[in-house]
C-alpha cells in the first residue's frame, strides 16, 4: 500500500499547509515519498498505536530524512 499515490491525500495536505498560511511548504514529491515511508512502516508494524509507532519509527520526524 502506497499512500503517496492517493491524489486526495496529497490535495488534503496541500490544503492544510495553505490553511496554516504556508502553502509554499507543501512539496508534492517529498510529501509522497514521506507518505510511502510511513505506509511501509505501517505495514511492518500495523499493531502499533500512534505513540508507539512514533517511538519505534522516530526517524520519520527527522527534517533531513528526505
Amino acid at each position: 500500500r502506497v499512500l503517496g499515490d492517493k491524489f486526495e491525500d496529497l490535495v488534503a495536505i496541500r490544503h492544510l499547509a495553505a490553511a496554516h498560511g504556508e502553502p509554499e511548504k507543501f512539496h508534492r514529491t517529498i510529501t509522497a515519498a514521506w507518505m510511502a515511508l510511513v505506509a511501509h512502516h505501517l505495514d511492518e508494524a500495523p499493531e502499533l498505536d500512534f505513540d508507539a509507532f512514533l517511538g519505534r519509527f522516530l526517524s520519520l520526524l527527522e527534517l533531513r530524512l528526505l
